[in-house]
């Protein structure tokens, strides 16, 4: 198989999960998104593998990957978005996109989207606060417009909230595969 390098960014440790299930499951390595400004061994990969969470639709750690990109540019690139929204229609999935990424990396990445975890006693402040604003936002949309995942956020909008599936990655790594 291709060598393949898996890099990601979590912040409350759902992408990490996720990143470390992709890794394991094809026997590859993986760095943190930080760790891109000293890794020098890019050149060993032929396949990279971004797994970047999603908050308040953006990609998070994007501006680190978009600063070093020309490292890894030639190689087959890979999306795997993880977010706490059900991401199902490609209208959703494509704000997020044009939203976090260059015209370039649109047309180059293969994207994937999972859904994560979040667990509300231990968002940092604007995080709780933004959270809040979605409730908010939920609370007053009509309840027959609600999506099963929005229900269960304002069912559970203290608690924990909990998607992690390694079922979610079988198709990344069916394609990461495909590569080789």
């Amino acid at each position: 198989m291709k060598r393949t390098l898996v890099i990601y960014k979590s912040k409350y440790g759902a992408t990490q999960a996720y990143a470390r299930m992709i890794s394991e499951a094809l026997g590859c390595d993986r760095i943190m998104v930080d760790q891109m400004k000293l890794f020098s061994q890019f050149g060993e990969y032929e396949n990279i593998v971004l797994c970047l969470p999603i908050y308040n639709g953006l990609l998070a750690g994007i501006n680190t990957v978009k600063a070093r990109y020309y490292r890894i540019s030639e190689k087959n690139i890979t999306l795997f978005m993880v977010g706490l929204t059900d991401l199902a229609s490609e209208a959703e999935i494509d704000r997020t996109v044009i939203a976090s990424l260059t015209e370039g990396m649109q047309h180059k990445f293969r994207i994937f989207y999972a859904k994560g975890r979040m667990t509300y006693r231990s968002l940092m402040p604007l995080d709780k606060m933004a959270w809040n604003k979605w409730i908010k936002y939920l609370r007053k949309k009509p309840e027959q417009k609600l999506n099963e995942t929005e229900m269960e956020m304002l069912n559970h909008s203290r608690d924990k909230l909990d998607y992690i599936d390694e079922a979610s990655i079988q198709s990344l790594i069916k394609y990461i595969r495909s590569l080789s």
